[in-house]
């Protein structure tokens, strides 16, 4: 698709419905990722998200104030 999808586009809720669809079609005629495998891609995406630099922690305080629970936010 070209440009930028609009909200409330009813041709894009299709396709994305459309893909979720054959998405689960596959994985139930494949077969569902074993244990071990869905739990290395959850450890690749957890390592490819970028720590906050200071400067932004920075900033979102000074937004909402100090964050008071980080474990939450991680």
């Amino acid at each position: 698709m070209k440009g930028e999808s609009k909200k409330g586009d009813l041709l894009n809720y299709k396709i994305n419905g459309f893909l979720r669809a054959l998405q689960i079609e596959i994985l139930e005629t494949e077969g569902w990722p074993s244990a071990e495998l869905r739990q290395e891609a959850q450890d690749v995406i957890n390592a490819s998200k970028p720590e906050d630099s200071p400067e932004i922690r920075a900033y979102f305080e000074r937004i909402w104030g100090p964050i008071k629970s980080r474990e939450l936010h991680s």
